[in-house]
């Protein structure tokens, strides 16, 4: 995932094609609000928290601005795997 700091809020920016991320379902712009049952406040946080054994999953609560609604929070497992840069 490429990660963007808003203020207090980490952001999506991008979903590698393929990975782990795409097939849990997270999409550009989700805003990450807690990771392994932790609050994210910055981007050294969501690093850190998304950061952990490879193969291991963690749970994410995101929220995801709808059209023409308020926005929808939820959680998705997603597996870690190797960051590719």
């Amino acid at each position: 995932l490429t990660l963007a700091e808003r203020g207090s809020t980490v952001v999506v920016l991008d979903v590698p094609e393929g990975g782990e991320a795409e097939h849990a379902g997270i999409e550009p712009e989700d805003v990450i609000l807690s990771a392994a049952g932790r609050t994210v406040t910055s981007l050294e946080q969501a690093r850190d928290l998304l950061s952990g054994p490879m193969g291991e999953d963690v749970i994410l609560e995101l929220s995801r601005a709808m059209p023409n609604g308020p926005a929808d929070r939820f959680r998705l497992r997603v597996r870690r795997e190797t960051v590719r840069r």
